[in-house]
């Protein structure tokens, strides 16, 4: 299982040793027909069978359970990826966000990024929401949330990038950002903070 088997080759090798055990019932059976009855046989059949159905189904339950555990970890991985907070100068960092952000990508960005900041030694970051085509409910009180996690930390926090379209679903659903600090460009935020070498160059 840990040497990524395939399966068709253990389910092959499993259907080659029930063949070879069954031989091994039916000459046992040939030698010794005088004392074996039939319902010998069909018990022997029925428990030989059941047996190695059994094993097949016990090996590809738990093949399916490490191939599960395995694509768990890498989805982890994937969306930890997903979060990645950039040191571009002193203190100051970006958290560029991309792509549609759900229920479990928000878990995973309140668990990494303020670690990751404060790993980094950072003391204000942008989350720049460009790349995020929906702010839904869900997604505003996991950026506040996150907002005042930075904060209990020391860390300033504003965002850029908020799109029209997405302000204006934001307006409708009845979504506040006035308690954020909002630029609509990185660069705008950057140059909020001081950063203006660093803009001339990106």
């Amino acid at each position: 299982m840990e040497q990524d088997a395939h399966v068709h080759e253990v389910v092959e090798a499993i259907g080659n040793s029930r063949t070879v055990f069954w031989d091994a019932v039916t000459r046992f059976m040939d030698d010794h027909w005088d004392i074996i009855t039939n319902e010998d046989a069909r018990r022997w059949n029925h428990l030989v069978n059941s047996s190695f159905d059994q094993l097949i189904t016990d090996f590809t339950e738990q093949y399916q359970n490490l191939m599960i555990s395995r694509l768990s970890s890498q989805q982890e991985l994937i969306l930890e990826l997903g979060c990645p907070v950039i040191s571009i100068a002193d203190n100051v960092g970006i958290l560029p966000l991309i792509g549609t952000i759900d229920t479990r990508r928000a878990r995973v960005i309140l668990d990494t990024v303020p670690e990751n900041c404060v790993s980094k030694r950072i003391t204000s970051l942008v989350i720049d929401l460009s790349g995020v085509p929906i702010v839904d409910t869900m997604v505003a009180q996991q950026l506040y949330t996150l907002s005042q996690t930075l904060f209990l930390l020391g860390i300033k926090t504003v965002f850029s990038g908020i799109r029209p379209d997405v302000a204006q679903t934001s307006i409708q659903l009845g979504l506040d950002f006035s308690e954020y600090q909002t630029y609509g460009t990185l660069e705008q935020a950057l140059a909020s903070m001081g950063v203006r070498c660093i803009i001339e160059e990106i």
